[in-house]
């Protein structure tokens, strides 16, 4: 099976982006919130605020373990430090996560990268995402 390429450029892409009116602000193009990282892993949740930045996320916070608070965070995005046991989110987080989902209005909540494959952030992510649903 031959594998078609695709150039992706301008052209491609062009019709595809909307025209932001002059008087918009950041605060017009959505909130993600990226509860990512652990310890030896924030590489994973930085590229993932970047991509929501990249994307046209108009305001990006990294909910991170607050052990690895000030660990390769981009200075482009806010960050929400979380409760966390030896390098990971505690269960005890998910409440850090829904207060904050709930006053910051946030738009779409990112889930996963760099998490750890430790029982805790295993527990943090299903609580999570539980009580998201």
């Amino acid at each position: 099976m031959a594998v078609r390429r695709i150039r992706i450029d301008r052209r491609l892409l062009k019709p595809w982006i909307l025209p932001r009116d002059v008087d918009s602000n950041k605060g017009d193009f959505g909130h993600v919130l990226a509860a990512a990282g652990s310890r030896g892993m924030m590489g994973a949740a930085r590229l993932c605020a970047l991509g929501a930045l990249r994307s046209g996320a108009g305001l990006v916070t990294m909910a991170v373990p607050e052990s690895e608070y000030g660990t390769a965070v981009p200075w482009e995005v806010m960050t929400l430090p979380l409760l966390s046991t030896d390098g990971v989110f505690s269960a005890r987080a998910v409440q850090g996560v829904l207060d904050f989902v709930r006053a910051r209005r946030v738009s779409a909540v990112a889930l996963g990268p760099g998490l750890s494959t430790k029982p805790g952030a295993a527990r943090f992510a299903l609580t999570l995402l539980e009580s998201l649903t």
